[in-house]
């Protein structure tokens, strides 16, 4: 190749080069505009061991981040600070269990939906103290909450008990951990969330995963919406039977202590988006609730409500788990809903 030709291609690739760089440039100033920043992932994020009851857990006593907040699991493995075995005098002590939803991703722990009611309790000014303890624990199911559940009966005591549903939840996946235990702070994670900073890179990842979705959809997502749907399924059936016994479990183990337990029905994004009018997960667990005596609080109404006047600020941008505005909706339907006796 001749230089004038040599310096022709070299030209033509600065061109190209510059062209795309402003392109890229444009892309994430208006991604940025239009969704916000994407996520900061700080490090370490939280940490799991295998655990024989639950198939994994929090690893007691960690100091780490979901997202860029804090978060300290405590030697019980709750996302709470150390707290005594018996109920403070004039205190109300309510547990909250469930999985992400609960835990909070990417929220601090006062952001999180318990944190929240804990506040929201403790605002109305009678004469008792109230504290919501966090055993969320991130990607379990029904199965993992009621171990939890027995061991929390032995080793802690509690006067009410919250269980944040999910429709995920159906699956109940016991048999090992949804993930790899030691991955959350592994090397491929590091450079993936750096590259995750940038919302052009971070908008090329979820259409990845979209089409990927929509050419091959993965099992788990053709059940989810088989459980929305209320579509007649084997599997489906299954797991909403598997659902029913765990809960038969908690409410006699519950009920022997004189504890009273409420299910809060969390609805999924496209349902308070309005985007799917399906409520048959909704209704389904409401049936089962109502069955087994147990009490109910869906807050699918309440967060469309929320929705109307604040939109998508209702989820984490880039992340898609309820945000601190939608925790705090369901707080206050929770706070308006219980009224657990003095003891």
């Amino acid at each position: 190749m001749s230089r004038p030709a040599l310096h022709r291609l070299l030209a033509n690739l600065s061109l190209l080069m510059g062209a795309l760089g402003v392109s890229a440039l444009i892309g994430e100033v208006a991604l940025r505009a239009r969704i916000g920043p994407p996520i900061h992932w700080v490090f370490p994020q939280e940490s799991y061991q295998a655990d024989p009851e639950t198939a994994f857990r929090l690893v007691p006593g960690q100091v780490s981040h979901t997202h860029d907040q804090p978060v300290i699991v405590n030697s019980l493995g709750l996302r709470a600070a150390e707290v005594s075995r018996a109920v403070p005098p004039a205190t109300e002590r309510i547990l909250a269990l469930g999985d992400s939803q609960t835990f909070g991703v990417g929220l601090s722990l006062a952001d999180s939906w318990p944190g929240q009611l804990e506040l929201a309790l403790n605002q109305r000014g009678d004469a008792r103290r109230w504290e919501v303890l966090n055993a969320g624990l991130p990607a379990s199911d029904t199965c993992q909450q009621v171990a939890i559940l027995r061991r929390l009966l032995r080793e802690l005591e509690f006067d009410a008990v919250l269980l944040g549903f999910y429709l995920n939840d159906v699956a109940c996946i016991s048999a090992k951990p949804p993930f790899a235990l030691d991955s959350t702070n592994d090397h491929m994670h590091r450079v993936l969330y750096a590259l995750k900073r940038s919302a052009v890179f971070s908008a090329l990842w979820q259409v990845r995963v979209l089409l990927s979705n929509w050419l091959r959809p993965a099992p788990g997502i053709r059940f989810e919406q088989h459980v929305l749907d209320g579509t007649a399924d084997l599997l489906v059936e299954a797991g909403w039977k598997r659902v029913k016994g765990f809960l038969t479990e908690m409410k006699a183990s519950l009920d022997a202590r004189g504890i009273p337990f409420t299910i809060l029905v969390i609805p999924r994004r496209d349902q308070v988006q309005n985007t799917r009018a399906a409520t048959a997960y909704n209704q389904r667990i409401a049936s089962i609730a109502a069955d087994l005596g147990i009490g109910a609080v869906d807050a699918l109404e309440t967060l469309r409500d929320v929705y109307r006047i604040h939109g998508d600020a209702l989820f984490i941008a880039w992340d898609g788990h309820d945000s601190k505005l939608a925790n705090q909706a369901i707080a206050r339907l929770l706070a308006a809903s219980l009224a657990p006796a003095p003891r």
